[in-house]
């Protein structure tokens, strides 16, 4: 697989909010880092980082508006982040970098505004 397959196979699976499938994708001792959290390092970890949005939404749509992959396995994203909470919708702007190593991620960097989430989750 390339680093953009693997990516956009990674992203299905957050779609699909499979626990298993969505780890998969990483090396055992991946980073995932959601900026400005803290850095999430493992397998168990990066699904704690997951895991307050993804226990508690029933529908994640990730419309990906631009993607490019480096020389060096480095895929870059801009998407559009779309979790159902409580039956309404709340999305979010992201910009992505993933480190992509033998078809897996090593490391996964997103920004975002955090206030803009915060402040759409608790309206739901």
């Amino acid at each position: 697989m390339t680093p953009i397959e693997t990516v956009n196979s990674l992203f299905k699976s957050i779609e699909a909010n499979d626990r298993n499938l969505i780890l998969a994708h990483f090396h055992e001792d991946a980073v995932f880092h959601n900026m400005p959290m803290e850095e999430a390092v493992g397998h168990e970890a990066i699904w704690q980082a997951f895991a307050p949005i993804h226990d508690i939404c029933t529908g994640i749509q990730w419309q990906v508006h631009n993607m490019t992959a480096d020389d060096r396995g480095c895929v870059y994203t801009e998407r559009t982040d779309r979790y159902r909470v409580n039956d309404i919708w709340c999305e979010f702007a992201v910009m992505g970098i993933h480190e992509i190593d033998n078809g897996k991620v090593r490391k996964w960097r997103d920004y975002f505004d955090l206030q803009q989430v915060m402040a759409q989750l608790s309206a739901v």
